[in-house]
Order: C-alpha cells, then sequence, then structure tokens
C-alpha cells in the first residue's frame, strides 16, 4: 500500500481449500496435508476483511475455476487428472508436499494408487471427467 498509487489495482491471487475440503477428491485423500494449508491460509472472507482493513481499499473476489487443461503445476492443479499425483517430480513442485511428512505422502499416494488400480476411484469420482472447469477455492482479489 505504501508503494501502490492510490488510482492502481491490488490483484492477489491466492486460495481458499476449505471451499473445497468436503467436494473434492484431493481433500479426502489428502486430507492432513489439506488441512495443514487451511491453517496457513486464511478463509476467503477474513482473507478480504483484511485486506480492507490494512489498506483501506475496497475489495473484490472472483472465483478461479481451475480448467481441466491447466499447464501449471500447484495443489488442485491436477483435479481431472489423479494420476499426476502418483508422480513425484508433480509432487516435489508443489510446497504442501514438500512440508508434509514422507510417510504421510506415500501413505496416501499408496492409498490413491490402489483406487485408481481397482476401478473404485473411477466409480467415486468419474462424473467429474465430464467436468471442464472446477472450483478448488483459488481466487482474485482485486482492491
Amino acid at each position: 500500500n505504501r508503494v501502490v498509487r492510490d488510482e492502481w489495482r491490488i490483484v492477489i491471487f491466492s486460495a481458499d481449500p476449505r471451499i473445497c475440503l468436503n467436494t473434492c477428491w484431493i481433500s479426502k485423500y489428502f486430507r492432513d496435508i489439506v488441512n495443514d494449508s487451511c491453517k496457513t491460509l486464511p478463509e476467503i472472507d477474513e482473507f478480504k476483511r483484511l485486506f480492507e482493513l490494512n489498506t483501506s481499499r475496497k475489495a473484490e473476489l472472483y472465483p478461479f475455476l481451475l480448467p481441466c487443461n491447466l499447464k501449471d503445476k500447484f495443489f488442485f492443479s491436477g483435479w481431472r487428472n489423479p494420476e499426476a499425483y502418483l508422480d513425484e517430480s508433480f509432487r516435489a513442485g508443489i510446497s504442501s508436499f514438500a512440508a508434509a511428512p514422507t510417510e504421510l505422502v506415500n501413505e496416501n499416494i499408496k492409498k490413491l494408487q490402489d483406487d485408481l488400480t481397482s476401478g473404485r476411484f473411477q466409480k467415486l469420482y468419474g462424473d467429474l471427467f465430464e467436468l471442464t472447469e472446477y472450483d478448488c477455492g483459488y481466487f482474485f482479489l482485486v482492491g
């Protein structure tokens, strides 16, 4: 706020994983990792309130629905590609995985792999493959 002129917009890209905590398969397989993210990221309305309080600017929130073919690799970006999470190089670039205990990650990866192999994943979440975008809690705050 000290550097940005009053007429300039401030745009922040962030996330509130609570938005899909009970709906997205990623939250089910990696619950502890998502819960840790919830501890560090404020709820979306609290984020907006803090921004407005600390900058004296009004803010608007714009959801960013993740497309199914997103090239960037971040925590929920593989919502329609569960096999991506089995790839260590995919997980290596995601801070939530890097911060999690290796044993926990490996245990969750094994559950995901078993469900993919057995067809259980498809039975539970197959309808996701018909979607072209998904709300995983990412948003732009514009002030």
